[in-house]
C-alpha cells in the first residue's frame, strides 16, 4: 500500500492518505495520544526484526526502505477514521496493523496495514518527521543511531 504521511497543524493530528486495494483513498487521522502508545510498540518490533537476524543492520533496513514515490491524493475517498485504537499482530516477517474507530456504529470501520522490516522503518521515520514537525515531545521514541535520525532532514522518506 502507498501511503503519504503528513502533520496537519489546523488539526494537531498525523494525517495518513493510503490508497486502498479498490483503489480509492483512505485517511487515517492519528493523534499524539494514540502515537505516544503505539510507537515504542512498533520501535521495539523493528528492534527485535533487526536482532533476530544478524545480516539486517539499521543500515541495510533504511536502504531498502528508502523509496520516493508520489504523494496520495483525496480524489475518491472511500472512507475516513479518526482512529483510537491499532490491534498489533507479527506474522513470520511482517507488522500488521489494524487502525480502527471505536465510535463508528456502521460500515467499514477499520484498516489493515502490513509493513516488513523496512516498510516498518520508513514508516516510523515519517512519523518522527512529523513529530518534529509539529515540535510534539520525542519522549516516546526509543529508536537507536541510525533508525530514526534526530534530524527529519536527513531522512530518506518523503513527508508532505
Amino acid at each position: 500500500m502507498k501511503a503519504t504521511v503528513a502533520y496537519e497543524e489546523r488539526e494537531d493530528r498525523i494525517k495518513v492518505l493510503g490508497e486502498s486495494k479498490d483503489c480509492g483513498t483512505v485517511v487515517l487521522w492519528l493523534t499524539q495520544r494514540l502515537l505516544g502508545k503505539l510507537i515504542p510498540h512498533l520501535t521495539g518490533r523493528l528492534l527485535d526484526a533487526i536482532s533476530d537476524d544478524d545480516s539486517r543492520s539499521p543500515e541495510a533496513v533504511n536502504a531498502r526502505g528508502a523509496t520516493k514515490l508520489d504523494p496520495v491524493e483525496e480524489d475518491r475517498l472511500v472512507l475516513t477514521l479518526l482512529v483510537d485504537a491499532v490491534d498489533i499482530t507479527d506474522s513470520t516477517s511482517l507488522t500488521i496493523m489494524q487502525f480502527r474507530e471505536e465510535t463508528r456504529t456502521a460500515g467499514l470501520s477499520a484498516v489493515r496495514l502490513a509493513l516488513n522490516a523496512a516498510q516498518l522503518s520508513s514508516w516510523l521515520q515519517a512519523l518522527r518527521a512529523c513529530y518534529q514537525k509539529a515540535n510534539w515531545s520525542q519522549d516516546c521514541w526509543l529508536l537507536p543511531e541510525g533508525l530514526g535520525p534526530e534530524d527529519a532532514s536527513s531522512s530518506k522518506v518523503t513527508v508532505h
